[in-house]
């Protein structure tokens, strides 16, 4: 088994994951990562908190601390790469553990690259021996921008995410939430802050009603339509949305890591979705038609003939817990093909 350093300025729910397949996998992980990076540390990684200012000279400091034990493989990540770019660090990291004999560098970018500029990331690219992107409308996108390169591979590799552990804590639900979800089924459930438009007129969703997590706007007054702005801790979102008919999410544009967020919870509870096609684009894995959900476009008409053809929104044999553990199968098993692809 190999050792592995993940290396980002953030710890969030898809680094995690990562971390832990690889550590059920017997490799030997690595975080690397700033000084404040705040951290759930439960999976008794290896953490060095290291940098400040994520500067090179600061790389170079930290590099020789390594070598007594170094990595095999140097995974960046960039959850958020409209935010996150290559810093002098990574680039001097990246460039120190090239030079390494059997070492591999890989970079993974798992949000948005529309706003990613090709004089700051296609240089960082030529050191790594692969690069994964977390959607294929994101690999057409460097394909059109010319971002593909001889020195590195690039594949689309979809951000991992886990089903949620139980915990006691989850027991503990709010009695005035649980009276909301009574009084209100049946319901959908929107994680937008508003209402979309094109759900306004709602007099053909009886008897549906749309309870929204977001404030009423002054000019909205729908007797189908519910909003509750209230900030919700995890175990009532995880009820709201169990007690829910479906999470509808198709009419709403959301990011790639709103719509991780909103696919953790639908595993963890259970949950049905109703997407869009460019959304199940944008996160693969999403939702599987007729299976975990649905896919419509973001049409009122595609909506009515839903209901109409299935009332009820019940789905046969719907077991979340059964498709995820094979979807986190896959994509290990592609990361390790590339891992040892660029060992070679």
């Amino acid at each position: 088994m190999a050792k592995i350093a993940l290396i980002s300025e953030n710890w969030t729910e898809p680094i995690e994951a990562l971390a832990k397949s690889l550590k059920e996998q017997k490799h030997e992980v690595l975080f690397v990562t700033g000084r404040n990076t705040l951290i759930e540390n439960t999976l008794d990684l290896q953490v060095l908190a290291y940098f400040k200012n994520w500067t090179a000279w600061e790389a170079i400091k930290l590099f020789p601390r390594l070598l007594s034990n170094p990595p095999e493989i140097w995974h960046f990540i960039f959850t958020n790469p409209q935010v996150e770019k290559p810093k002098s660090a990574h680039w001097a990291i990246a460039g120190l553990a090239r030079s390494l004999p059997h070492r591999a560098v890989a970079a993974s970018l798992y949000g948005s690259v529309l706003a990613v500029k090709d004089f700051s990331w296609k240089p960082f690219f030529r050191l790594c021996h692969f690069v994964t992107l977390g959607t294929r409308e994101s690999l057409m996108s460097f394909k059109r921008r010319g971002f593909l390169t001889h020195h590195s591979a690039m594949e689309v590799l979809p951000p991992l995410l886990r089903t949620a552990e139980a915990t006691d804590s989850a027991k503990i639900l709010s009695d005035q939430v649980d009276r909301l979800t009574r009084a209100l089924h049946p319901y959908f459930l929107i994680f937008s802050d508003r209402l979309p438009s094109e759900l306004k007129q709602g007099k053909w969703l009886s008897p549906y009603r749309l309870l929204v997590l977001g404030t009423r706007s002054k000019s909205i007054s729908l007797p189908h339509c519910f909003f509750l702005s209230e900030k919700l801790n995890a175990q009532e979102l995880e009820l709201l949305a169990k007690k829910s008919k479906a999470i509808l999410v198709a009419f709403d544009d959301l990011s790639l890591l709103e719509l991780i967020r909103i696919h953790n919870i639908a595993i963890s509870t259970g949950a049905y979705l109703i997407v869009n096609p460019r959304q199940i684009e944008l996160y693969p894995g999403l939702c599987i038609h007729k299976k975990t959900g649905w896919v419509i476009e973001p049409r009122i008409e595609d909506f009515k003939r839903l209901l109409n053809e299935n009332p009820s929104l019940t789905l046969p044999l719907a077991k979340w817990n059964e498709l995820i553990p094979n979807s986190i199968d896959s994509t290990m098993n592609e990361l390790h093909r590339l891992y040892t692809q660029a060992l070679r």
